[in-house]
């Protein structure tokens, strides 16, 4: 079973982890978590990791992703000055980076498939937590989570169960509702969902979105693969403004970004205009940014492509460490891992995957 494996992992060669989970509680020097009176992050693991065994004995693509789930949570690790208590805001991003690390230490004991899906699992175990509110079961509500999970039925089966079994892993008095999975609305989300399947049809022309932080492999991956298409990059139009060997964060800290987002503004348009495949080689890494290019893309022209590039974080940061010129503040990085936001079929008509 993979998830005894990732257990045998976080045990040995990946400790540290868990150390820090066991070392960071859910409560602020000041106020206590009501939504995680158990304290630290490897109990409430551990609980939803046990509840997971009991509800769905046979799920070890759940169980996995539930080992794996709050992994970035010490190193997300905020305040909130109005009521103090901690927060773990992009903590699942975090997850997902060093996730990847764990799950490459199996080798070819697991699948490229079910990787995916326990990858998904975790960036999106945060997204949906209205599905055990019947308040916030709204038509509206109901119709964005169908359309999220376009032709990813199975996804939203597994991120679902794995929501019910975050709230039961834990000791709050949160009131939510227990039979959501077995209820006449999560059937509604079920049909709509199915009903929302899309085809790959081709157009004349690609916009091929690159999805990853900062020295995950982007840059090379494009030159490799897509060196006879334009290319739409920030990086490119900031450091075009300075001497070639001008050190990246200098450029960065003294360019006007004003200035350079009208420029990338107007690029991205004259490449629209020429109706051949260009490449848009940006960290993309949140839904929001994505859609201020992808809500001006002409459908009848292009298929949207995005690639996902699943780098361990210890790889990430190994490479930065390498970096010449270009080598970026750990904070820059992790940061850039917070924002981070799977892509899905309501945004993209294809999704790759590199490993």
């Amino acid at each position: 079973m993979l998830n005894t494996k990732i257990l045998d992992l976080l045990n040995t060669e990946f400790s540290s982890l868990k150390d820090l989970m066991s070392n960071c509680s859910h409560h602020s020097e000041t106020v206590i978590s009501p939504f995680h009176m158990e304290g630290d992050i490897l109990k409430h693991t551990m609980m939803v990791y046990d509840c997971a065994k009991e509800m769905y004995p046979k799920d070890d693509i759940l169980q996995s992703a539930i080992l794996l789930h709050d992994l970035g949570k010490p190193m997300a690790t905020g305040y909130n000055e109005n009521n103090g208590r901690k927060n773990f805001i992009g903590h699942a991003g975090l997850s997902f980076y060093l996730a990847i690390d764990v799950l490459n230490k199996l080798g070819d004991e697991i699948s490229v498939a079910d990787k995916k899906m326990i990858l998904n699992i975790i960036s999106l175990h945060g997204e949906f937590y209205g599905i055990l509110n019947p308040e916030v079961m709204t038509t509206k509500f109901i119709k964005k989570v169908a359309e999220r999970f376009t032709n990813q039925i199975h996804l939203m089966d597994y991120v679902f169960r794995h929501i019910l079994c975050d709230h039961l892993g834990r000791i709050t008095d949160e009131v939510f509702d227990k039979e959501v999975l077995n209820n006449a609305i999560f059937n509604d989300i079920l049909f709509q969902t199915a009903s929302n399947s899309k085809q790959y049809v081709k157009k004349k022309a690609e916009v091929v979105f690159m999805v990853g932080p900062p020295n995950c492999g982007k840059t090379t991956y494009q030159l490799a693969n897509y060196a006879n298409c334009n290319v739409l990059s920030r990086d490119d139009v900031v450091t075009s403004i300075f001497p070639v060997d001008t050190d990246y964060n200098e450029c960065f800290r003294n360019v006007d970004h004003d200035a350079i987002d009208k420029i990338v503004s107007a690029k991205f348009k004259e490449l629209l205009n020429k109706n051949k495949t260009f490449v848009i080689d940006m960290t993309n890494m949140t839904r929001k940014f994505r859609r201020k290019y992808l809500s001006n893309i002409p459908k009848n022209i292009y298929n949207t492509i995005a690639i996902v590039f699943a780098t361990g974080y210890n790889t990430i940061m190994e490479r930065n460490g390498n970096r010449v010129k270009k080598t970026l503040a750990k904070d820059v990085i992790v940061n850039k891992m917070r924002q981070f936001m799977v892509p899905a079929y309501d945004e993209f008509d294809e999704i790759n995957w590199i490993f």
